[in-house]
């Protein structure tokens, strides 16, 4: 297991607990050592890339010299897009992160811009990575978690006091509602997703050379099969989406005390 070290998130609303107010409960950030997996949350190494220019003036030049067909190799292969539009770069300056798991998955996030809650109190730059928020703190992101090792007098001063309506508002930003919120994509999100898999592709060039041969009767029913494969396979993924969504979405009433 990698070594760790806890390093604690200052900020005006959780300072109040130094002078005396405990309804805070303790907020920790845990940070790993580079190349080091964070606590089993799967990150095995970080790399940060910023927006360039020029690179993107390229990128574009050659989406219009290829005729639309290095715009589709971005959208197949996204680590290939971003190091074609974007350079390596410090953390604070990134506007994206290469993030590489222990499982070896390799995946680009992007970074949020800072939020302002209310005049005085500010979340840092953020990026969501497998459900799990990471705020910039100092030199690297590093994933926010909630303290459990709390004293029982300690959980029960803090819970008798209650929550104020700013610790609210500013831990709702922190952890994010309590759900399980799954994303459905719409008709046409999932018509281009379709449309535009490399199979289609490869399927609309042939029926196109079909056409040009020409074996119009093959090709017509290629190209009918086709839209009707995708067509199907649009609405039985919508269906599993709301399906799931369904199954997740629990409704209970619960008593907040404050």
């Amino acid at each position: 297991m990698p070594s760790s070290r806890r390093i604690e998130l200052q900020t005006p609303l959780l300072a109040a607990e130094e002078s005396g107010n405990t309804a805070n409960s303790g907020l920790d950030i845990l940070r790993a050592d580079e190349d080091e997996d964070i606590d089993g949350l799967g990150i095995k190494h970080i790399e940060y890339y910023r927006w360039c220019a020029w690179l993107w003036a390229l990128s574009v030049l050659g989406t219009i010299v290829t005729a639309g067909t290095l715009q589709l190799a971005f959208r197949w292969m996204p680590v290939f897009a971003l190091k074609c539009r974007h350079r390596r770069c410090v953390p604070h300056n990134a506007t994206h992160a290469l993030i590489t798991s222990t499982d070896t998955t390799v995946s680009v996030v992007p970074i949020h811009p800072a939020e302002e809650l209310r005049p005085g109190v500010d979340l840092p730059r953020s990026l969501v990575y497998r459900h799990v928020r990471y705020f910039e703190a100092k030199a690297h992101f590093q994933p926010v978690v909630f303290e459990c090792r709390q004293s029982y007098p300690a959980l029960l001063q803090a819970a008798g006091k209650g929550l104020g309506e700013d610790e609210v508002v500013y831990r709702e930003a922190l952890f994010g509602k309590n759900l399980a919120d799954v994303p459905v994509k719409s008709h046409i999100a999932l018509l281009l997703d379709e449309v535009l898999h490399p199979f289609y592709i490869f399927q609309v060039w042939s029926v196109v050379v079909w056409y040009l041969e020409p074996y119009i009767l093959y090709a017509t029913a290629i190209a009918l099969i086709s839209i009707f494969s995708a067509l199907v396979s649009l609405f039985s993924t919508r269906r599993n989406l709301l399906k799931i969504k369904e199954m997740a979405a629990v409704e209970s009433d619960v008593k907040v005390l404050r």
